[in-house]
C-alpha cells in the first residue's frame, strides 16, 4: 500500500552498525567470517562448510537458490526478526553461482547468453539484487564476505585499475559496490618486530606498489586501517557517526 506523502518522516541515520551493509574481503582464514560472527545476534547463511570452529555459531547451509529464497521468506517473520539482528553471506561469490544457476535452470538455458541482449545477466541480476535489497529493507545488518585476488578491474566509476580486489564476478561485485556502506580489504600488517597483526584497509588507494579497492560512504570520517576486530570496527563506525553529528546530520 502506498503512503501518504504528506505523512513521511525525515529520514534519520542510525549510529552504529545496525542496518547498515558490509562487505569484508581478503585472504582464505584470515578470521573474516570470525569476526562477522561477532555483531549482534548472526545468522550465517554458509554457501561452503568453513564455520566448523566458529563455536557457538548459528549457520545454516545454503545449497541452491531455492534454499535462499525460502531463508529470505522465513526472515521475513516478526518472530524471526526478533531472534536475529546481523546476517552473513558466506560467500557473495557462490551466493551469486546459485543465483545463476537458478536462472540458467528457470529459462532452461545452458548459458546467460542463450537469451539473447544481456537479458540473460539482466534477470540474475534482478533476482541476486532483490535478495539483497529485501534482507535489508527488514533491518538487518548484512555481512558479505569474499575473497581478495591481485587483477585487473573497473571500478563503479568506469575507470581501470590493477590491484587488489575481491573475487566477485564484475556484476555481482558492482551492485555490491553500490549497496554497502563500507568495503573493507583485511590483510597482515608486517610489525617493526618480525610479526604481523590483522588489520583492515577502509579507504582505497596504492599502498606501496599495490592499489588497494576499499572505501565506504563515510569518505574521510573513517580512518584508512584499524586493527581487523570487531571491537575495532564498532569504534571506528560509532565515531563516524559522531563525525557526522557535528557536521549537522541528525542521527
Amino acid at each position: 500500500m502506498a503512503l501518504d506523502l504528506l505523512k513521511v518522516e525525515p529520514h534519520r541515520v542510525k549510529a552504529g552498525v545496525q542496518g547498515k551493509m558490509f562487505l569484508f574481503y581478503g585472504g582464505p582464514k584470515t578470521g573474516k567470517t570470525v569476526t562477522a560472527c561477532q555483531f549482534d545476534r548472526p545468522l550465517l547463511l554458509a554457501f561452503e562448510p568453513g564455520y566448523n570452529l566458529i563455536d557457538g555459531i548459528e549457520a545454516v547451509m545454503v545449497t541452491s537458490w531455492l534454499d535462499m529464497k525460502n531463508y529470505i521468506k522465513q526472515l521475513k517473520k516478526p518472530e524471526v526478526r526478533e531472534k536475529y539482528n546481523t546476517i552473513i553471506i558466506d560467500t557473495a561469490d557462490l551466493m551469486w553461482s546459485l543465483c545463476e544457476k537458478f536462472i540458467k535452470t528457470q529459462k532452461d538455458i545452458e548459458d546467460l547468453t542463450d537469451l539473447g541482449f544481456g537479458k540473460g545477466y539482466r534477470a540474475v541480476r534482478d533476482e541476486f539484487q532483490e535478495a539483497i535489497t529485501g534482507l535489508g529493507q527488514m533491518g538487518y545488518t548484512l555481512v558479505f564476505i569474499s575473497h581478495a585476488e591481485k587483477k585487473d578491474y573497473v571500478d563503479s566509476l568506469g575507470v581501470s585499475h590493477s590491484g587488489i580486489t575481491p573475487t566477485l564476478d564484475k556484476r555481482p561485485k558492482e551492485i555490491l559496490s553500490g549497496l554497502v556502506d563500507v568495503l573493507l580489504f583485511r590483510y597482515e600488517k608486517k610489525q617493526e618486530n618480525g610479526g604481523n597483526v590483522s588489520t583492515a584497509l577502509l579507504r582505497g588507494g596504492v599502498y606501496g606498489n599495490t592499489e588497494i579497492e576499499a572505501g565506504s560512504r563515510y569518505g574521510e570520517g573513517l580512518p584508512v586501517e584499524i586493527p581487523f576486530n570487531y571491537n575495532e570496527l564498532i569504534k571506528a563506525i560509532q565515531s563516524a557517526d559522531e563525525i557526522m553529528l557535528s557536521n549537522g546530520v541528525q542521527i
